[in-house]
């Protein structure tokens, strides 16, 4: 299965446009009736009358509707839409990454520093929780840093951000305009023009975002998560579970089936050949058959009440060892 988090940022870039196209339709419609409405009214007192949901309604001027449907509004809409066009596209890195975590822990296994207190440690390491907490604590930071760092984050992995035929400065152009539009009211500043100086803005002049601008932006983007998932899903394959039969069979006779999931932290604790404890019987005889995938295992076994109790236990020490984690029981049959 590919990264999820791309389909989500697809139909979110979709809707985004679809919701441009209409909106921008219907202020233009506005602005025709308007404008017919205006040759026959008294502009300063013609209102319109606006529907929101359920049975609430505004009355607003005419006049003002009218021109503003024309420029401002679609501007404003615009930059309204770029915003959430990036915030969308940086979740579909960072949400790519966690997904990443349930295939490989590979990538975090960086240099990085973290500072914990002695406490915090322990009951990391009780509860079996380190890997997530490291995944939250990396998308965080990432999260925080913003699209450059996460950029770099992606480049460490030697996963390119940007397609082959897209300069990676054009996709950090749309997220500086963006957080130009979320600090500073869409205004360029110094450090915007000399970084970007194709794009020809002024000091302290508002950047527009133009439909022509817009539309590129959600095919950049686009372009660029598609590009992203590709190579995710080649260098981190998602992997496939593989089964060992055991030398017990399903059969009517069975007093007892139980199966068990977790995942190994360390170890060979599943191995069949293994005793079970008090016993010299090997977990294969009681074993129907075994799964794994990466750490995850299940296990389906199956046999007398006596058995049943034996092989309870000898997950419950491997447990207390530490060997695995994240155990779950099922009885399946009595």
């Amino acid at each position: 299965m590919s990264i999820s988090a791309y389909r989500r940022f697809s139909k979110a870039a979709h809707r985004i446009t679809v919701l441009y196209e209409a909106t921008v339709d219907s202020y233009r419609l506005l602005y025709d009736s308007g404008r017919s409405r205006l040759r026959n009214e008294d502009a300063s007192t013609a209102v319109h009358e606006l529907r929101l949901e359920g049975t609430t309604t505004r009355r607003r001027p005419l006049a003002q509707l009218t021109y503003h449907a024309r420029d401002v509004y679609p501007q404003m809409l615009r930059s309204t839409l770029l915003i959430r066009l990036v915030a969308v596209y940086e979740a579909f890195l960072t949400d790519s990454l966690r997904e990443l975590a349930e295939r490989s822990s590979d990538f975090l296994r960086t240099d990085a520093r973290i500072e914990l207190s002695q406490e915090h440690l322990l009951n990391l390491a009780e509860s079996q929780e380190v890997e997530e907490f490291i995944v939250n604590k990396t998308l965080r930071s990432l999260s925080s840093g913003g699209f450059k760092d996460i950029a770099k984050f992606y480049k460490k992995m030697s996963i390119d951000v940007g397609p082959p035929s897209v300069a990676l400065r054009d996709i950090e152009e749309i997220h500086d305009r963006r957080h130009l539009y979320v600090h500073r009211g869409g205004t360029a500043d110094d450090q915007y023009c000399s970084r970007y100086p194709f794009v020809g803005a002024t000091k302290d002049v508002t950047i527009p975002v133009d439909e022509v601008y817009l539309l590129a932006a959600v095919r950049l983007l686009e372009d660029s998560a598609r590009h992203v998932r590709n190579q995710l899903d080649a260098r981190f394959p998602l992997p496939t579970w593989t089964y060992e039969r055991g030398a017990q069979v399903l059969a009517d006779g069975l007093e007892q089936l139980n199966l068990y999931s977790g995942r190994v932290v360390c170890g060979t604790p599943l191995d069949l050949n293994l005793p079970l404890p008090e016993s010299g019987v090997p977990l294969k005889d009681v074993a129907i058959w075994i799964g794994r995938l990466d750490n995850r295992f299940k296990l389906l076994v199956g046999g007398t009440a006596a058995e049943a109790t034996l092989y309870s236990k000898f997950i419950h020490l491997a447990e207390i060892r530490g060997e695995l984690t994240k155990v779950i029981s099922e009885k399946l049959k009595r």
